[in-house]
């Protein structure tokens, strides 16, 4: 198990907030005494990631007030598989022109352009205590907080020469983690997203990278579709459940 006190959520949520990633050996006392414990420090937003095949975690969360919001699946492909099943499909993608973000003007003005409704099947856009505004924030800050890392890479995608979507990424040895991708609202029915992830995996293989791995959320239909056209494989599945405690009055 586990237990991660997510900071960087709690200026975009106003509260405390913790994750708990329980694995697939953990002892169901243990997780429940640990969610416990942190439902009594009040006023917080916990999100709790449950293995497969452990209801019985899924029973004690549900008893305490915990809300199933999603299954988070983790997604891979490797260049080998990418080069067999598509070989055949890149006449069917517009290759996308990608700029890496290098200033802080740049960024902020990738950032401005993040609209409310970038991202309303994620699950604070879900939970009725936020909504859409902070899941907007949430992911802006998260964006600020991850520019000029040395592992990270934030980049700008254009639909001719309008700039139309954004990506980040880290870079861990020959891997590649899509952390978070959109396509803003006035081309959100272009085509941009698919033609932008394909020119990306065809860039990352052909530089030597030999994995890409995302993890998605089920509320998200269309997005994961692409990835299963495109030839990911799961590589792994989660429930997660989450709970808004209230400070005692």
């Amino acid at each position: 198990m586990k237990f991660i006190e997510t900071y960087w959520d709690d200026k975009s949520l106003g509260m405390r907030t913790y994750e708990i990633i329980c694995e697939e050996k953990d002892k169901a006392e243990l997780i429940s005494k640990s969610i416990k414990e942190t439902i009594d420090r009040g006023n917080n937003y916990i999100v709790v990631k449950v293995p497969i095949l452990r209801y019985d975690i899924n029973s004690i969360l549900s008893a305490i007030g915990f809300i199933f919001v999603e299954t988070q699946l983790t997604l891979h492909i490797c260049a080998n598989k990418f080069y067999s099943y598509t070989i055949n499909q890149e006449k069917g993608y517009d290759i996308s022109i990608r700029e890496e973000i290098k200033t802080m003007d740049q960024l902020e003005n990738i950032i401005s352009l993040i609209g409310n409704n970038m991202f309303v099947t994620d699950r604070i856009s879900l939970h009725n205590k936020f909504g859409n505004e902070y899941a907007s924030i949430r992911y802006k800050n998260w964006i600020r907080s991850n520019f000029n890392k040395e592992n990270i890479i934030i980049f700008q995608s254009y639909l001719k020469d309008k700039i139309a979507g954004f990506g980040m990424h880290k870079i861990e040895s020959k891997k590649v983690y899509g952390l978070l991708g959109g396509v803003f609202e006035p081309y959100q029915s272009s085509g941009l997203f698919a033609s932008g992830l394909y020119s990306e995996l065809k860039d990352y293989f052909s530089s030597g990278y030999n994995e890409f791995i995302v993890s998605i959320s089920s509320n998200n239909i269309s997005v994961m579709k692409l990835y299963m056209h495109l030839g990911f494989n799961v590589s792994e599945i989660k429930y997660v459940f989450h709970n808004f405690i209230e400070e005692d009055k």
